[in-house]
């Protein structure tokens, strides 16, 4: 093994060097617990008890997740419900056989990526931008958190289609298996989760700006494919889009989009801050520096699009790259989640292109590396805060302590593990920290299920006074 990675070219022992520190890095996660909404999608999920038949885990939207959880009505990713059926019937309920299903995917993922990437720069391009895309510490959240195969698949989908759909264009005499091999990527991508959806726009751009004439009409089944994923999205959850229980217009929504993109923008350039939780603004005005700061960054994105030329081909591919796939979460469909790390796992792939051109410049490139090094530490660091639920929300509450959701999730653990007392306390904090009405209402009904269990009739009372104060 060690004489043969000595005769590799350089460009292969790069690669090697890259991925095994990836691996060094994300290794230790595979002796974490289930975390946060793994035990919904996964402990207590009866539907992944069998595999077969296979066609339930695509016309039944209760499949998803436990049904006392809610959480089926809102998401709608097959493909990745099934992939969990797999392993609980292979490997049983243990956590690291699920983990190294979504190492593997992860790995799959920068190795697509290395191919896409060096199509449009030398390797020491593919070299950073792959780099950036495995050790950066946003992606700790998709690839660590089991729950969220569903990014990671999804990217492998659209990874693949962008892989394929490049040869397509430049390969004659194989156009039409490429083709083909684009759209199984595609639906790969949809049935695991919604954020593909706008794959075929990044295609197009492709296509029409490598004056390839082998696009024509050919990119229309691929638009075809999203509408109809949509119409059987719709017919299994009975609506098109996440149901949002909170009123607000929608320049509201946008505006929580732009500040969500600031938040993101700090995430990328300075990640020592990250937070499972991210609270939205209480409220917006032209005062709000989020929002003029995440609309300041929105304009610099469109700005190579609008503009595009054969020069700025490759800032406009990526914008292009990033905008369509944090379009999804950008407010234009109201979300439940104001912002979190996993939404910026495909957009990456954009950052992750223009990180590249550093290839590019002698100085810069080693630079890069140094940047690679550090990032490597710091997303060793954050996946350590998903060794168990309790460690995970503490490093929550300790980041944002005022957030009441990471309170009340902090509580939850801490009663998990029977140590009422500090729940207690955790759930009286979050109470204190402003927290939603739905929120409230469910913090307050622990609290007085707990009293009463425990014989404490007083103050049982008192947390039910407390309750009627709160809307219904």
């Amino acid at each position: 093994m060690r004489l043969k990675f000595l005769h590799m070219n350089v460009e292969a022992k790069a690669k090697w060097v890259l991925f095994l520190l990836a691996a060094m890095v994300y290794l230790p996660s595979l002796g974490y617990s289930f975390v946060y909404d793994d035990w919904w999608f996964i402990v207590k999920n009866p539907a992944l008890d069998h595999i077969f038949p296979l066609g339930r885990f695509f016309s039944d939207a209760l499949t998803s997740a436990a049904p006392a959880s809610g959480i089926p009505m809102d998401v709608y990713r097959p493909l990745s419900t099934l992939t969990f059926a797999i392993n609980k019937v292979l490997c049983g309920l243990t956590p690291a056989c699920f983990r190294v299903v979504n190492l593997i995917l992860h790995f799959m993922n920068g190795t697509l990526l290395w191919v896409f990437l060096s199509k449009r720069s030398q390797w020491w391009g593919a070299f950073l931008g792959t780099g950036l895309f495995l050790l950066h510490p946003v992606q700790v959240e998709s690839v660590v958190w089991i729950s969220q195969r569903s990014i990671l698949m999804c990217a492998t989908g659209c990874l693949g289609t962008l892989v394929l759909w490049d040869r397509f264009l430049k390969n004659p005499n194989k156009g039409t298996f490429y083709y083909m091999g684009a759209l199984l990527c595609y639906l790969i991508a949809l049935f695991s989760k919604e954020t593909a959806l706008g794959l075929p726009v990044i295609l197009y751009f492709i296509g029409r700006n490598t004056n390839s004439s082998r696009q024509g009409m050919k990119i229309v089944p691929l638009f075809a494919l999203g509408f109809i994923y949509m119409v059987i999205r719709r017919q299994v959850l009975g609506h098109w889009a996440q149901p949002v229980n909170r009123s607000e217009s929608w320049f509201v929504s946008m505006g929580d989009g732009l500040v969500a993109l600031a938040h993101y923008a700090q995430s990328l350039l300075w990640p020592v801050s990250l937070n499972v939780s991210v609270q939205a603004p209480e409220s917006l005005g032209f005062g709000t520096m989020g929002l003029w700061f995440g609309g300041v960054i929105f304009l610099l994105l469109l700005m190579p699009v609008l503009g595009q030329s054969k020069k700025w081909y490759s800032k406009s591919l990526i914008s292009i790259i990033f905008l369509v796939f944090w379009a999804p979460h950008s407010g234009f469909v109201p979300l439940v989640t104001f912002a979190a790390d996993r939404f910026l796992y495909l957009p990456m792939i954009g950052v992750a292109l223009g990180f590249s051109l550093l290839g590019k410049h002698s100085t810069l490139k080693w630079l890069g590396c140094l940047v690679l090094l550090i990032l490597a530490g710091l997303t060793f660091s954050r996946s350590k805060d998903w060794r168990s639920d309790e460690m995970l929300w503490l490093a929550s509450v300790q980041e944002d302590p005022q957030n009441a959701f990471a309170w009340a999730s902090y509580a939850g653990a801490l009663q998990q593990q029977g140590r009422w007392g500090q729940a207690q306390e955790a759930y009286v904090t979050a109470l204190r920290n402003r927290p939603t009405v739905p929120l409230a209402r469910s913090v307050l009904k622990i609290l007085i299920d707990q009293s009463l269990k425990r014989g404490d009739f007083e103050l049982a009372c008192q947390w039910e006074e407390k309750l009627k104060t709160v809307p219904k």
